[in-house]
């Protein structure tokens, strides 16, 4: 990224993959799986990498400043569209799992901890995604997000325990 910051574009690329797919891995889990939005919103914080170059100080860890630019774009595209997807339109058929049991009550559980996980509000679901499922730090989490370490470690206590909640009102219904 310094070399990006000090005029050497070409090397975005370099940046880009290698981090794509954590990015769009982020994006894909906060939306509850939306892919073509995931590309996109990936393709936003590339570009605002480059746009927003001079802004890197080189300290720190890349990915945190990278997180807190896809964190931003996320927010952008929160605000301008509601970020409903409906997860229910998954087109599998029971012949796919070549009729393991065990295959279709591991896919139920996904399914219902996707809608658990899109049931939650938005600042539940971020800290979740960036703290447990793409494992950063608390504290990178807390530069990302703007709040202290200790602050991130109660916000995911309190999103994990409102996900079991969730998940286990979806399971009973």
């Amino acid at each position: 990224m310094i070399r990006v910051k000090s005029g050497e574009t070409d090397k975005l690329g370099l940046l880009y993959e290698r981090y794509k797919k954590a990015v769009f891995a982020y994006f894909f889990k906060l939306s509850g799986g939306g892919q073509q939005l995931s590309e996109d919103l990936v393709q936003t914080v590339f570009l605002r990498i480059l746009k927003y170059k001079k802004n890197y100080k080189g300290t720190g860890k890349f990915t945190a400043w990278l997180f807190s630019i896809a964190r931003n774009v996320g927010l952008d595209h929160y605000k301008r569209k509601s970020f409903e997807e409906n997860i229910d339109d998954v087109n599998i058929q029971v012949s796919d799992f070549k009729n393991n049991v065990d295959d279709i009550i591991k896919h139920e559980q996904q399914k219902l901890l996707r809608k658990a996980l899109m049931s939650l509000r938005i600042e539940e679901r971020e800290v979740l995604v960036l703290g447990k499922l793409k494992e950063l730090s608390y504290k990178d989490v807390g530069k990302i997000i703007g709040c202290t370490e200790s602050n991130v470690k109660i916000r995911i206590h309190r999103a994990l325990k409102s996900l079991r909640a969730a998940y286990f009102k979806l399971e009973k219904s």
